[in-house]
């Protein structure tokens, strides 16, 4: 797997799956790291339905190799915050995400 340094260029993947099959919606582009700072992107678990989880919101680690890639706690941001970092702020849709 070649994974980009962020996320909006080409060929980040934007459904991740893990290990047991559970699928993870990119919410909010930015870098892949282990600390929030207004840079990070942002994954959604979506539910078997197809729905994202408000309250399972995850950022990638990438590990020491292309293939070791972790999923740890994302930070919700409120509309404020996105206009700090100039980011556009996260809409959820309101229909199921297709996988």
């Amino acid at each position: 797997m070649n994974i980009p340094d962020l996320t909006y260029e080409s060929g980040w993947p934007t459904i991740l799956r893990d290990n047991d099959g559970k699928a993870y919606v990119l919410l909010r582009d930015g870098k892949p790291f282990s600390e929030f700072s207004g840079e990070g992107c942002l994954y959604g678990l979506l539910d078997k339905r197809g729905f994202i989880v408000r309250e399972e919101l995850w950022v990638p680690v990438l590990g020491s190799t292309e293939d070791d890639m972790s999923l740890t706690g994302g930070t919700w941001m409120d509309p404020e915050e996105f206009v700090k970092y100039n980011q556009t702020p996260i809409v959820f849709p309101p229909e199921p995400v297709e996988i």
